[in-house]
């Protein structure tokens, strides 16, 4: 029997066709939402583009990044350098390279009104030598020159924005990077040919004829630059390099990038350097000291790791995010480095289950301070095809991450539950007392298959399940479904008499979202952003 233009009228629409005018298609074929620039700017800043999607090659990805950062840029200048600014020195994203793309291609554009809030944001952003270095590069591997005014005026502002204590730290942690140095960098700028040598002038002389490699008085040189070359003279001797390490000033006392290479295997070494290693060096060393036998069961320096790790401050400081924390636990835990050493083989060490278990306490530690909403949440975990590329350049697939960042949400509300999807409902079985080697291995062994956005408020609705809020995990690649995400929500309101959210966390740097804009109970955060559950739980208690 031929149905009735009233009864077509009423069929759902497919996620392969648009449901309006706004919709726009995915990389996958389906419809879905836009975000808009600034939203954009986000989540390129926190997840970057230098791994390929599903369906797109990193170079493409970061192509349409570069051109949204650029709008974003042409549109408002301040605003972008701000948002650049804000989400760098809060740490939340796992790496700082986006942020530095970003602020290059603003130095690197031709309007002056875009250029000089771009360099004026440089100093915020990039905080080391090695940022730094890496700025540096991308400008001039975008075309622009580095000998213009307003680059010379930036270089000069971020060495003598800080104390002569603060540069000699710089000139010997962070020497060399991406093809430049400090003493290119002060080339660049001419700084030193004519800096004064009266006052404090004469330290910041010194320091800049030093890394230039000329003749200066070793005496007016800060202690940290002195046993650094007195170390490096010492390479043969780990002994006295480590001597030298212990009774150098505190606070002063020399990183471990600023030791000579022929050391680095001494465990005296390594135990001198970590009672002042900062959380980001310790992280990336755990192996390493495991392996020289520096880290072992019921040692000292064990415990020193643990308290490190497991202190919330030490975190902050060292600005270490939920991601790399992910990825460091997964590499310590499996005994072995992801790239062989100088003959071919990957470091390998025997785990201490103390800094295992630091390591997983810390994953948590360093997303921001939550608060539970006391909502009922619904957690859909998209475990479609899409997601098993790697997040991030990382060994971790995007639905791993995923299931990771979301147990955070499920330990901290007291009513949560957590189901898998991809074109058909996935029982996980997470609990909050599972580890993060246990959820990350579950979601492994999916079978993954198509992307339907839509099941969380099918499964709701055809359960009965009483949902306030619904958070799905997913790259919005979804087109596997006979209704779009949005009206399966909206059935869902009208069917329970419940307004419930949506929360769209977004794994991927793409432009689509499942969430509507103009509906003001969904919202679309960026994944693996250190903000984003206490951003969620802000969200379901408003």
């Amino acid at each position: 029997m031929r149905k009735s233009y009233a009864q077509l009228a009423a069929e759902p629409v497919p996620q392969t066709e648009p449901l309006n005018e706004r919709q726009v298609q995915n990389n996958a074929g389906g419809f879905v939402f836009q975000l808009d620039d600034f939203k954009r700017l986000e989540r390129f800043l926190i997840l970057g583009s230098d791994s390929n999607t599903y369906y797109q090659t990193a170079k493409a990805l970061t192509r349409e990044n570069a051109a949204c950062v650029t709008r974003c840029w042409e549109a408002d200048a301040f605003k972008t350098s701000g948002v650049i600014e804000r989400i760098s020195q809060e740490g939340r994203a796992p790496k700082n390279d986006p942020a530095i793309f970003a602020l290059a291609l603003g130095v690197a554009h031709a309007d002056p009104k875009v250029r000089a809030p771009a360099y004026a944001t440089v100093q915020a952003v990039c905080r080391t030598g090695t940022h730094l270095f890496q700025f540096l590069e991308m400008v001039k591997a975008l075309g622009k020159g580095l000998s213009s005014p307003g680059m010379k005026k930036t270089i000069k502002r971020w060495y003598m924005s800080r104390s002569p204590a603060s540069v000699a730290y710089q000139l010997v942690k962070y020497r060399q990077r991406n093809g430049f140095t400090h003493k290119r960098a002060l080339e660049i700028c001419g700084f030193g040919a004519k800096a004064a040598v009266t006052g404090e002038g004469i330290a910041y002389h010194n320091l800049f004829n030093w890394a230039k490699g000329k003749e200066c008085p070793v005496a007016g040189l800060p202690s940290i630059i002195t046993d650094h070359m007195d170390a490096m003279a010492a390479s043969s001797d780990p002994k006295e390099v480590a001597r030298i390490i212990a009774i150098g000033a505190r606070g002063q006392k020399l990183p471990w990038e600023a030791i000579p290479t022929e050391v680095k295997k001494d465990p005296d070494v390594w135990r001198a350097l970590l009672p002042e290693m900062g959380a980001t060096a310790l992280v990336r060393n755990l192996g390493a000291m495991t392996a020289y036998g520096v880290l072992k069961p019921l040692a000292d320096e064990t415990r020193i790791v643990v308290e490190k790790l497991t202190s919330a401050e030490e975190l902050r400081k060292g600005r270490l995010h939920p991601f790399n924390l992910l990825v460091a636990r997964g590499v310590y835990s499996q005994g072995h480095g992801q790239h062989g050493g100088r003959k071919g083989e990957p470091m390998t060490w025997k785990p201490v289950p103390q800094i295992v278990a630091a390591l997983e306490e810390a994953f948590y530690l360093s997303f921001k301070t939550i608060e539970p909403a006391n909502k009922r949440v619904l957690i859909g975990l998209d475990v479609s095809g899409s997601m098993t590329t790697p997040l991030a350049s990382s060994p971790i697939s995007v639905a791993q991450g995923a299931a990771a960042m979301c147990m955070s949400v499920l330990r901290t509300e007291p009513q949560c539950h957590v189901f898998g999807f991809s074109h058909q409902f996935k029982e996980l079985g997470f609990t909050p007392k599972m580890s993060l080697e246990e959820v990350c291995k579950v979601t492994e062994r999916m079978s993954f298959g198509s992307t339907d956005c839509s099941l969380p408020m099918i499964y709701a609705r055809k359960n009965k399940l009483t949902v306030d809020v619904f958070q799905v995990f997913t790259d919005n690649e979804t087109y596997a479904g006979r209704a779009h995400p949005v009206e399966e929500l909206r059935k869902y309101r009208q069917e329970t008499g419940i307004p419930a959210k949506l929360v769209v966390v977004g794994m991927t740097a793409t432009n689509f979202t499942i969430a509507d804009p103009q509906d003001p109970g969904m919202l679309d955060v960026v994944g693996f952003d250190s903000a984003a559950p206490s951003v969620m739980a802000h969200f379901a208690r408003s």
